[in-house]
C-alpha cells in the first residue's frame, strides 16, 4: 500500500516538474518576445524573390532558407495565433496555426528543436514584402533553447501587409515564415 502511495507521490511530482520547466521556456519566450518587440528598427535589404518547392503552392519568399542547417537543429517551424488577452498554456491555449492574422490576434512563433540551440545563436528578424526592408532588424536571443518546443506571442505591431519572420541560427538563415495582416 505504502509502495503505491509511493508510487503516486512520484508521478505527481514529475508532472510538477514537468509543468514548472514548460513555465519556465513560455516565461523565457515571453521575454525574449518582449525584448524583440522592444528592439524593433528598420534595415533596407534588397534581395531577389525566388521561389520555394517546400510549400503546396509556390510562394515566392524573398531569400531561400538553408534546409541543412534547419533539419540539424530543428523539427518545425511555423505560425500560429491566439485571441488577445489569452496566454499560451496546454490545452486549451495551444496557437491555431495560420498565415492570416488581424488586429484581434496574438502573433504567435512555434518551433520544435531536435537539439540545444546555444545562447546568442537564434536570432529571428520581421521583413516588409512590400517595401522590401527589415521592420524588426535581426534581433538575437539571448538565453539557450533548449530541446523540445517553445511557442513565443506577442501583439502585433505590424499595419495591414505581407510579411516574413525569418528565423536564424548561428548567423544562417534556418526559415523563412511568410504571413499577412488583415
Amino acid at each position: 500500500m505504502e509502495e503505491k502511495e509511493n508510487k503516486g507521490n512520484k508521478t505527481i511530482l514529475y508532472v510538477i516538474i514537468a509543468l514548472l520547466i514548460l513555465v519556465i521556456i513560455g516565461i523565457g519566450v515571453v521575454g525574449f518576445m518582449i525584448f524583440k518587440s522592444n528592439n524593433k528598427s528598420t534595415t533596407t535589404t534588397t534581395t531577389t524573390p525566388t521561389a520555394t518547392s517546400s510549400t503546396k503552392t509556390a510562394e515566392i519568399l524573398s531569400e531561400q532558407p538553408n534546409k541543412a542547417k534547419f533539419n540539424e537543429y530543428l523539427t518545425e517551424a511555423y505560425l500560429g495565433k491566439l485571441p488577445l488577452g489569452k496566454q499560451v498554456g496546454p490545452p486549451d491555449n495551444i496557437p491555431t496555426k495560420t498565415k492570416i492574422f488581424t488586429s484581434a490576434d496574438l502573433f504567435c512563433t512555434a518551433i520544435t528543436m531536435k537539439k540545444t540551440i546555444p545562447a546568442g545563436s537564434f536570432a529571428s528578424a520581421i521583413y516588409d514584402v512590400a517595401s522590401k526592408s527589415y521592420i524588426q532588424a535581426k534581433t538575437v536571443f539571448p538565453q539557450e533553447l533548449k530541446q523540445g518546443g517553445t511557442i513565443g506571442c506577442e501583439t502585433l505591431a505590424e499595419s495591414a501587409g505581407k510579411y516574413e519572420d525569418k528565423i536564424y541560427i548561428d548567423d544562417v538563415l534556418v526559415a523563412v515564415l511568410p504571413f499577412e495582416v488583415k
